[in-house]
């Protein structure tokens, strides 16, 4: 029988030989078989039952990616407790932002507990009660029976914030065994497969990949942290190398930094030719850097179709749609200034636009007029709408907020359909209008990455020039501790105009780890703005 629900999923996996590897900076240091995962859950989730949770009950987890983890999110599912992954803390910096965030969280779901390391919580002062995954799981093992009803809410996932505060996306059992069927008949996954991911498993493509897609699948699973990928990005091949992966998913600055932290020498003795879908999102897809990465390591056997754009968002659970399987990633050059006008018309030489792929099964991807909603014709710029069996609920307590009359999800981003294949533009948020015309900020980030300045450490936004009743061009951007501020700021103005023919007409340099980002490493242009706005005042005292 076809498992309706993750628990019951985990009990079918239980029975298979598959497992997971946990992956650190020296290799393999354990690996937790799926039926002792299983039965540590059952034991977790008699704890919480024990501790008066009643089925519907949220619960924020704070717990790094461990075996504590895995056991702590699969025995909430069990008994029916909601959990809300969110990360846990990293050192001492910004301790009481940390916990602003956290207690932000708790309320906007109303959790009264969390389940975490009493040490590591140590003088946050949540208001929560905490409950420790070693002391639950000591507990004996749960007598419920299994879930079985699809439509019951299994997390809660919360959104990234790059663009507003985090919301809290609603997921049912059968939108995640919805979302991961479909990527798997996307991707050519089967039970012979192996996954491998260093993503958090508080991230949408993180615990898809991390936590739904082995327990539905029977995949065995390496698993490495954020931390252990980028102090040494080469883990992340070597995994592949040692242990036959075939899949993973990244975001796309992942690929860039590993290109970065590799340079041009020569790479390890490894066997990449068993890696099959490298899926790449999350952020814009960068044509040049998906070039780049794939000729770096063809000579280990990485294949040219392995590297997969996909796209999606938390409230289609994940993924919407994927370049086709064993094909070469397909890009689109089209007139910047017909684009900026809303139409697509192909040009040679023109802005380079990566292709997302084609819907995947059971999802229907249609572009409309953000303004009325109104469809628009293939070859038309508009807002991206879904309608997939893997789509979100509704946010935690916010009803059916970002549904269109029909029951389709209005995803907020921009993009084109062509030949039957997506390309996303960027944010309705982040569109930047000047002198009447659209412009991504993802094309002016890329431009203005000149030497010296940091990969993906660049802002750019629109704002609001009362002289000329239309909007300025400002740019932030991390530079390099040793870069020549003079050389760097005119080497930015020409790049940006010289490939975009945008002048910038505010740029600020700023240092190392300036730039706010969301917890998955995505840039937060809302608070860009803010500190833009506080260096400007401060240069003005």
């Amino acid at each position: 029988m076809t498992p309706a629900t993750l628990p019951q999923a985990l009990a079918r996996t239980a029975e298979t030989d598959r497992g997971v590897s946990f992956w650190g900076k020296t290799g393999t240091s354990l690996r937790l078989g799926f039926a002792d995962l299983r039965e540590r859950a059952e034991r977790l989730a008699g704890g919480l039952v024990a501790a008066g949770l009643e089925p519907g009950a949220r619960t924020l987890v704070l717990l790094p990616t461990s075996p504590e983890l895995l056991a702590t999110l699969f025995g909430c599912l069990r008994v029916g407790v909601i959990p809300a992954a969110a990360p846990p803390p990293q050192g001492e910096a910004g301790v009481a932002a940390y916990g602003r965030r956290l207690r932000a969280m708790a309320a906007e779901v109303g959790a009264e507990t969390v389940i975490g390391q009493a040490d590591v919580l140590a003088g946050l002062e949540l208001g929560l009660r905490l409950l420790d995954p070693t002391q639950l799981e000591a507990s004996s093992p749960t007598a419920a029976e299994l879930p079985s009803d699809p439509r019951a809410t299994a997390i809660l996932q919360f959104t990234s914030g790059s663009t507003a505060t985090p919301k809290a996306v609603t997921l049912s059992h059968g939108a995640l065994l919805a979302n991961c069927a479909q990527i798997a008949a996307g991707a050519r996954i089967d039970t012979g497969d192996v996954m491998v991911s260093w993503l958090p498993l508080f991230h949408d493509m993180g615990f898809l990949a991390a936590v739904t897609a082995p327990a539905a699948l029977g995949l065995e699973l390496v698993l490495s942290t954020p931390r252990v990928f980028l102090r040494d990005p080469l883990s992340w091949l070597r995994a592949f190398s040692e242990h036959r992966g075939t899949h993973c998913g990244a975001p796309s600055f992942a690929y860039r930094y590993l290109l970065g932290r590799t340079g041009r020498g020569p790479l390890p003795e490894l066997d990449l030719s068993s890696w099959k879908v490298a899926c790449v999102g999350a952020e814009p897809i960068h044509g040049p850097t998906l070039r780049a990465f794939a000729a770096r390591l063809a000579p280990l056997g990485f294949g040219a179709s392995t590297l997969t754009p996909c796209y999606g968002l938390a409230e289609a659970t994940l993924a919407l749609s994927m370049k086709p399987f064993d094909a070469v990633p397909q890009s689109l050059h089209v007139d910047r200034g017909a684009l900026a006008q809303g139409e697509v018309r192909l040009a040679e030489g023109g802005i380079e636009l990566p292709s997302s792929g084609p819907a995947l099964p059971e999802v229907e991807l249609t572009i409309h007029d953000p303004a009325d909603g109104s469809p628009l014709p293939e070859g038309r710029v508009g807002e991206v709408w879904a309608r997939s069996p893997s789509l979100f609920s509704g946010y935690w307590g916010r009803g059916r907020e970002g549904f269109s009359d029909d029951g389709r999800l209005r995803t907020g981003d921009l993009g084109f359909l062509h030949e039957g294949e997506l390309y996303v533009t960027g944010r309705i948020k982040d569109t930047i209008i000047l002198r009447g015309e659209n412009h991504a900020p993802a094309e002016i980030e890329w431009a203005a990455e000149v030497e010296g300045v940091r990969s993906g450490r660049v802002v750019a936004f629109g704002r609001a020039n009362p002289k000329t009743a239309t909007e300025d061009l400002v740019v932030l951007a991390e530079v390099e501790r040793d870069a020549d501020a003079e050389a760097v700021t005119l080497a930015v103005r020409h790049a940006v105009f010289d490939r975009t023919g945008l002048a910038v007409n505010d740029l600020e340099l700023v240092p190392r780890g300036t730039l706010p980002v969301t917890t998955s490493g995505k840039l937060q242009r809302g608070l860009a703005r803010k500190l833009f706005e506080q260096l400007r005042a401060a240069s003005a005292d």
